[in-house]
Parts: C-alpha cells; structure tokens; sequence
C-alpha cells in the first residue's frame, strides 16, 4: 500500500512539476507582456496627443502667416498706427515670443524625455520606460496648453491687428 502511495505521489510529483516550471517561465513573461501592452498604450496616448498638437500648429502657421501680412499693411499704411497702438502690438508680440520659448523649451525636454525612454527601453528597465512615457504625457499636455495659449494671442493680435487697419 506504501509503495502505490508512494508511486501515485511521484506521478503526481513529476507530472505536476513540468506545470510549476511552465507557471514559473509565464510568471517570468507576464509581466513583460503586461509591461508591453502598458508601453503601446502610453504610445497610442502620446500619438493622439501628437496629432492635437499638429492640428493646432497648422493653425497657429496659418494665423502667423496672416498675422504677418497684416502687420505689413498696418505699418506700412500711409497712416501709421499711434505709439499707444504701438505698445499694444509689442506687448502682444513679447506674449507671443515668451509663449514661442515655452513651447520651445517644452520641445527640447520632450526629445529629452524621449531619448531617456529609448534608453530604458534598450537596457530593459520597464518601469523607468513607463515613467518616462508618463512624463511626456504630461510634457505633451503643456505643450497642448502652450499651443492653446499661443493660438488664442494670436487671435486677439489679429483681431487688434484688423482694428488698427480700419481706423
């Protein structure tokens, strides 16, 4: 009776042991896979986040483009704007330019980011890799927010741009 026993617990044991190493090799994997489906989400995020912020670039090219030809007409009319008039266009223009450097800044701690994240990604380390896609995520936000801003200053220097032209 002890050595049916004993033979049934090594069938057992030697069956089951090949599923405890297979568990043990998914165990390994999984948390790659998960890591993985993690990184291609924080990838999906960051594309639509890209594709906001060129749909606003467009805008902004666009309004700049404007924005510039309606400078030339303004003050190169035969009527040239006031100095109180000229104060409002530099001041928006600086909004402008502090906005542009933000965005700027913004840009080059993105490509940072990026650089660092491909790193991580080279050497294996997956939570630095996610952390890194996390802060560009929010680096992309700002820069959402920069171009926003800048879009909306861009308008209002237009629009004041367009009174002084009907004075």
């Amino acid at each position: 009776m002890k050595k049916l026993i004993s033979s049934i617990f090594l069938t057992l044991f030697a069956t089951l042991t090949p599923l405890n190493l297979a568990d043990a090799v998914t165990f390994k994997e999984n948390p790659e896979n998960e890591f993985t489906s993690q990184l291609k989400e924080k990838r999906v995020l960051i594309n639509e986040k890209v594709k906001d912020n060129k749909t606003i670039q467009t805008s902004i090219n666009k309004k700049s483009k404007e924005a510039s030809d309606l400078y030339m007409l303004v003050f190169s009319g035969p009527i040239p704007p006031s100095d109180e008039d000229r104060k409002k266009v530099e001041m928006m223009e600086m909004d402008l330019g502090t906005i542009a450097e933000q965005i700027a800044l913004t840009e080059k701690a993105i490509a940072r980011r990026v650089k660092a994240v491909n790193l991580s990604l080279k050497n294996q380390d997956y939570n630095q890799a996610l952390s890194g896609y996390d802060s560009i995520v929010d680096l992309m936000g700002k820069q959402h927010s920069n171009l926003k801003k800048q879009e909306e200053t861009l308008t209002k220097y237009i629009n004041f741009l367009q009174s002084l032209r009907h004075k």
